[in-house]
């Protein structure tokens, strides 16, 4: 922070919130993780079929329990490519937020060495393109709202010939889903507690990369700092030459243009 030219670092309050929105974040991330996020509920006929075979119609999952789910549903739940699925989802969704968290704790409170820090600044900006807590929201949101009508599209008119028949007398029991299959997704209090994780990560994730970024820059030995600015003036003048000869040669096109025109003008004549 001393390095980097930032000047809201300046604010002891600014410190203070950034500092405490690392490990709110961290609690988040692990809280979302570990509690009941969403659930699912089978509604018409076959929800009803469920109940009386003591089946539960309605299942709950944090987003642990989601991904020690993923290989019960598989016929040969020990395939490699099941095993390797519940690895990424693991990795990418639990282990690579709280490892990218932990490097952000140690770049803001551990002064280091410039080749520590460039080494830890490297591996958060990787961690950070792998992490997948945005992309786990998004597509719990997605399947909240698409979900029934996906299972509408799977059913399609396979029930049609047996609607008429539950709507007459099923109505009742099946409490307003009158039909043959229907499954609708809740969202519990630990999505919140995810989605909130989310904002956080965000937030604090891009400011601690910026002003890390910048303190890097800052330490940068006197002779490298001036042949970047060299280097970037040369291409600014390179650029502005490049402009230049574009207008010159529109410029010629112009005048050549005109002058053919001329003489087309003059034969004419």
């Amino acid at each position: 922070m001393s390095f980097a030219k930032i000047k809201c670092l300046n604010d002891t309050f600014f410190r203070i919130f950034i500092s405490s929105l690392l490990f709110i974040t961290l609690g988040l991330v692990i809280l979302g993780c570990a509690i009941q996020s969403f659930s699912f509920k089978f509604h018409g006929l076959a929800g009803y079929a469920l109940e009386l075979l003591d089946i539960p119609s309605y299942r709950e999952f944090s987003i642990i329990k989601l991904g020690l789910s993923v290989r019960n549903i598989y016929e040969n739940p020990n395939a490699s490519e099941i095993i390797f699925s519940q690895f990424i989802y693991f990795l990418t969704v639990l282990a690579i937020p709280i490892t990218f968290i932990i490097i952000l704790i140690i770049l803001w409170f551990t002064p280091l060495p410039r080749k520590a820090q460039n080494i830890l600044y490297t591996i958060a900006e990787i961690l950070n393109a792998w992490s997948c807590i945005d992309v786990f929201v998004i597509a719990l949101i997605a399947g909240v709202v698409q979900i029934g009508q996906f299972a509408k599209f799977l059913v399609g008119d396979k029930c049609d010939f047996i609607d008429g028949i539950i709507q007459d007398y099923f109505y009742k029991v099946l409490e307003g889903h009158n039909s043959c299959f229907d499954v609708q997704t809740y969202l519990s209090e630990g999505s919140w507690i995810f989605f909130s994780a989310a904002i956080t990560f965000f937030i604090a994730s891009f400011i601690i990369l910026k002003v890390c970024r910048n303190a890097l820059n800052e330490r940068l030995p006197d002779h490298v700092k001036e042949f970047l600015k060299k280097k970037k003036n040369k291409n600014n003048d390179d650029r502005i030459s490049n402009i230049s000869n574009m207008n010159n040669i529109n410029d010629f096109n112009s005048s050549s243009n005109t002058l053919i025109s001329e003489n087309s003008n003059d034969k004419k004549i």
